[in-house]
């Protein structure tokens, strides 16, 4: 406010504090006074994936989950929430997992989420909002998604390849043994 004034404020009679500025007095009745919480739901104003907007409906309310290309190599989600007060009293987190450490998200920035080069699988987006005091008093929100596995990684390519690699096995072993036979003469032929 004004820095280094000792005292830096003082409490009136009515129990207002009087605190001095570069423009004046300043009062504050901490009785009457209106606290502002940043009590508000999260809303996710916009995603794009690979730097193109997808619509958000296609994101999760309902427990489903969207599911991605392989080549997805960035997801950009742009955060918002309604809030009349200070952008220093927002305090935002996200995590990818639930095994994951929260994140601080910065709110200078446009509070966006930027994911990169997110191997195949499925994830749990958890963004959490501080609602004031309190050290449990969170809004969160939660979205789901998956990034799809190339053709090489499916469950479907692995039988596929073990049926293969069984048939091409037995064939060659079948060839040998009819190349054998051939060779000694097999029993009860005449030749």
């Amino acid at each position: 406010m004004n820095g280094s004034c000792n005292p830096c404020a003082l409490q009136l009679k009515n129990k207002a504090i009087s605190f001095r500025t570069m423009d004046g007095l300043l009062w504050v009745d901490p009785q009457n006074d209106n606290v502002l919480l940043p009590e508000c739901d999260i809303f996710i104003d916009e995603v794009q994936i690979d730097n193109l907007n997808i619509e958000q409906d296609l994101l999760t309310e309902n427990n489903s989950t969207k599911k991605f290309a392989v080549n997805t190599r960035s997801i950009k989600i742009n955060v918002a929430y309604a809030a009349w007060c200070n952008k220093e009293n927002i305090y935002l987190d996200f995590r990818l997992n639930k095994n994951e450490q929260w994140k601080p998200l910065n709110n200078n920035n446009g509070t966006i989420i930027q994911l990169y080069n997110l191997p195949p699988g499925t994830y749990n987006l958890e963004i959490r909002k501080h609602n004031g005091f309190g050290n449990y008093n969170y809004t969160y929100k939660k979205l789901r998604f998956a990034i799809s596995a190339p053709w090489f990684n499916q469950w479907w390519f692995f039988l596929f390849a073990a049926g293969c690699t069984i048939g091409n096995y037995s064939a060659v072993h079948i060839y040998q043994d009819n190349k054998i036979q051939n060779k000694t003469g097999s029993p009860g032929k005449s030749g």
